[in-house]
């Protein structure tokens, strides 16, 4: 390939430093040409180690086989073009007319049109960059889908595994946190069910308690008498008066089999006629749901009854402060009034979760439990005692709240799991010895 003559090369090199100068936004783009000197704005391929230059002419390519650097590293023999990706983007780069030369071979440089079609190229790039962009960083979206919104295949293979190891991960450190808290919440293991060493524990911080209240009932006793060895009989005098509110709440207990499945059997009034038009609310956890919650909201709603079912999360989960807040937000956004009566569908935490809500929302709304356990049936329903858990220990925040009538359904426990039987028979008998007292 023939060199290029000296004359042409700094023509072409102060040609293309004004159209990569100031104001252009290609300020020291480029590369320059170790073996002619000029700049090169052209695009650039490599081939078993020689890097091919190409400037693209009006009806012509021509190629040169020179070794490159960049501006800022020209100590590199290694090639290395930073290319804009705005002007890639933006179309094919302007196509650099030929130096026309005179007969002597002398220079006579760039015509009147190439420097107006410079001139429009720089204002095309700076339109484009300042007014039409929609990509990021000024950048032209790329219509190639591989460039921009897609991944390769072994990309997009392991993008996929990522997620299904982070969804695994997800799904342990929830179960590990619900273990964590289970542990915590179980403040009442039996005596029996710990070793020596924390029967030990447990012993001593009985003791301590007892103790810590032994001082401060003596701090008060001596305080008291303190004050009264100075000052004497207290010169305030007060006047005590005593007064009853409200009146005897009867609960009525009915026996029944099969009305769990089958309400609108049930000889004998479920729902008080004063409650017959407003919003009624059943409370039940996933498994009753599961073998009973549509059959028994059907039955109601057969009667004519408007009723909302709601579903806890089974035994103890429900029993939380957070739990309590959102439920009780939700059938107050559903609408009640007075005359509102909820449901409770299932064993011992449900009828707490239920209890405490109805005892708390207008201060007081009809309360109807039907136990689904042996347990919840000789004791829960029946105790007046609705709570749920707080963060420091079981049943800290509750009430005691009487329900219009508890409803038990023997047929229930049928489906009763055989290791829950014993709960239920401990508290019958505990229940006979303390009346035989």
């Amino acid at each position: 390939m023939a060199a290029m003559d000296e004359a042409k090369q700094s023509g072409l090199a102060a040609g293309l430093r004004d159209g990569l100068g100031p104001g252009t936004g290609l300020e020291g783009k480029g590369s320059v040409c170790h073996e002619c000197g000029g700049f090169f704005a052209g695009t650039v391929s490599t081939r078993g180690g020689t890097t091919s230059l190409k400037l693209v002419n009006t009806g012509k390519t021509a190629l040169y086989h020179h070794k490159i650097t960049s501006p800022s590293n020209e100590s590199t023999n290694e090639p290395s073009i930073k290319r804009n990706k705005s002007l890639d983007k933006l179309a094919p780069a302007l196509d650099f007319l030929p130096i026309e030369t005179e007969s002597e071979g002398g220079v006579k440089g760039y015509t009147s049109e190439e420097l107006v079609a410079l001139e429009a190229y720089r204002a095309q790039y700076a339109n484009y960059r300042l007014r039409e962009s929609d990509g990021a960083h000024g950048e032209r979206p790329s219509a190639n889908p591989h460039v921009r919104g897609s991944l390769h295949e072994h990309e997009a293979k392991e993008l996929d595994q990522l997620r299904h190891e982070l969804a695994l991960a997800e799904a342990r450190i929830a179960t590990l946190e619900k273990m964590e808290q289970g542990e915590a919440k179980n403040f009442n293991t039996p005596d029996c069910d710990l070793s020596e060493s924390q029967l030990l524990g447990r012993q001593m911080c009985r003791e301590e308690t007892q103790r810590r209240a032994a001082l401060r009932l003596a701090r008060v006793t001596s305080a008291q008498s303190d004050v009264a060895s100075k000052v004497g009989r207290g010169s305030v005098e007060g006047s005590s008066y005593n007064f009853t509110t409200g009146k005897p709440v009867k609960t009525e207990v009915i026996v029944a089999r099969g009305v769990v499945s089958s309400p609108m059997l049930a000889s004998f009034e479920i729902i008080p006629m004063a409650s017959a038009s407003s919003p009624l609310f059943v409370f039940t956890d996933e498994t009753v749901n599961g073998l009973y919650g549509d059959a028994f909201v059907q039955g109601f709603e057969d009667m004519g009854y408007v009723i909302h079912k709601i579903v806890l999360p089974d035994g103890e989960d429900a029993k939380t402060l957070e739990v309590y807040a959102k439920l009780a937000d939700h059938v107050l956004s559903i609408g009640i009034d007075k005359s509102t009566v909820l449901i409770s569908l299932g064993g011992g935490a449900v009828a707490n979760v239920c209890g405490f809500i109805a005892s708390t929302l207008h201060r007081g709304i009809g309360l109807i439990h039907f136990p689904t356990t042996l347990l919840a049936q000789c004791d829960a329903s029946i105790s007046h005692k609705q709570a749920v858990n707080a963060p420091h220990g079981k049943n800290l925040v509750g009430s005691y709240y009487a329900p219009i009538r508890i409803i038990v359904d023997t047929d229930v426990l049928q489906t009763l799991e055989d290791w829950l039987l014993p709960d239920g028979m401990g508290e019958i008998v505990k229940h006979a010895l303390c009346q035989d007292v």
